[in-house]
């Protein structure tokens, strides 16, 4: 069994947004259901080399959006694991996620597949 240092492992995380609240599922122009997400957009702190006589430092590393959708209809989304859809936050954004797995019959794990966007 590996130990995780929970404190280590939340410094070496960069969180840039974190969102919460209710919104719309959809497959293409095609509603799917209300969800419930909890979302955040993070890039792991990756160390820079050390340079003769300075400490090692950190940068960010790739950003990565990842989060739950849960919704109120059991196996709503559980066919779409894999499949390119679109969330509508409840502050007019969009992001394009897919479905990575589901984690019980009403909510799964998402990946977010590009930055969140304004609303056209």
């Amino acid at each position: 069994m590996i130990a995780c240092d929970h404190e280590q492992t939340m410094e070496m995380l960069r969180v840039y947004e974190a969102v919460e609240g209710s919104g719309q599922a959809y497959d293409g122009d095609r509603f799917i259901a209300n969800v419930d997400y909890a979302i955040k957009d993070v890039a792991e702190m990756v160390p820079f080399p050390r340079a003769e006589g300075h400490p090692t430092g950190y940068m960010p590393g790739a950003r990565n959006i990842f989060g739950l959708l849960r919704s109120p209809q059991a196996e709503t989304l559980a066919r779409y694991v894999g499949a390119r859809l679109h969330l509508c936050l409840e502050d007019g954004r969009r992001l394009d996620f897919t479905v990575v797995r589901n984690l019980t019959a009403n909510s799964c794990l998402v990946q977010g597949l590009a930055d969140f966007r304004s609303p056209s």
